[in-house]
């Protein structure tokens, strides 16, 4: 409809149509009416003629205006199709990028971090920060700032806080602690959050 609609905006269009609506009428007035010497061949000749001058007009425009919706349905079905197409490879595309993001943070980060903190978790049992031996407490410290890169806020931030505390005159091992557990917690649960979105098996005990 919105191809007739156009086409009937167009002054040279809406101008053929009248020409050739008016066309058999005026044949009818001037020769006809009027008998006059170029009129040749009998009435039911000239409207054999005119039916089919009127058919083959009639035709044509039904033809080419359907040939032209067609057209069209065909173009924006396929550019509906291409959008389709480009929309999902984008999808699929960011999915990818996520799932990679995602394997990176467990492991480069959350997967070594867990396995040092059950390592210590076997060797002290439930225990503070504190309670690990100097060594073990720097080897924390440095895996814990070596990839912060891939942590969230929540990780940063107490990286930060337990770095700093850290290396202060006057350590405070109950401002450790603290951190140190709060560390724990998040990393456990992201290590879940990770396997889950990865479609890992879910270690529970």
């Amino acid at each position: 409809m919105d191809i007739i609609s156009s086409l009937l905006k167009n002054k040279y269009v809406v101008y053929f149509l009248i020409f050739t609506a008016l066309f058999p009428i005026i044949m009818n007035l001037f020769i006809f009416s009027w008998g006059t010497t170029i009129t040749h061949g009998k009435l039911d000749t000239w409207i054999g003629f005119f039916a089919t001058y009127y058919g083959a007009i009639i035709g044509g425009i039904i033809a080419g205006a359907l040939t032209l919706i067609g057209v069209k349905m065909t173009i924006t079905s396929t550019m509906e199709g291409v959008a389709r197409t480009i929309e999902e490879q984008k999808n699929i595309k960011d999915q990818e990028i996520l799932i990679h993001a995602y394997m990176d943070r467990l492991n480069k980060f959350y997967g070594p971090m867990d396995a040092l903190i059950n390592k210590y978790q076997f060797t002290h049992g439930a225990h503070d920060f504190n309670i690990l031996k100097a060594q073990e407490q720097i080897d924390f410290m440095e895996m814990m700032t070596g990839n912060l890169f891939y942590t969230d806020s929540d990780i940063y931030k107490i990286a930060l806080e337990m770095s700093w505390e850290f290396n202060s005159k006057e350590t405070d091992y109950n401002f450790l602690n603290k951190k140190y557990n709060e560390f724990r917690d998040i990393i456990t649960d992201e290590i879940e959050h990770l396997r889950k979105e990865l479609k890992l098996p879910i270690i529970k005990f």
